[in-house]
């Protein structure tokens, strides 16, 4: 929460700061998954492209 918003877990009730946790660690794993899938994407084309380039060769 501190990288996003500047500020950590302000709340004081415990069923807030439970609830901000889970939805911190909720977005962490979908930014994770979005970053994976972005970097597997492209990795992925540039090998196809190798591929490309020495099956002509042959």
């Amino acid at each position: 929460m501190a990288t996003i918003t500047g500020s950590g877990i302000t709340s004081t009730d415990a069923f807030s700061k439970a609830l901000q946790l889970v939805l911190a660690m909720y977005s962490v794993v979908i930014f994770a998954t979005l970053a994976g899938s972005l970097g597997a994407f492209f990795l992925q084309s540039q090998v196809e492209g190798k591929r490309g380039v020495n099956a002509s060769r042959h």
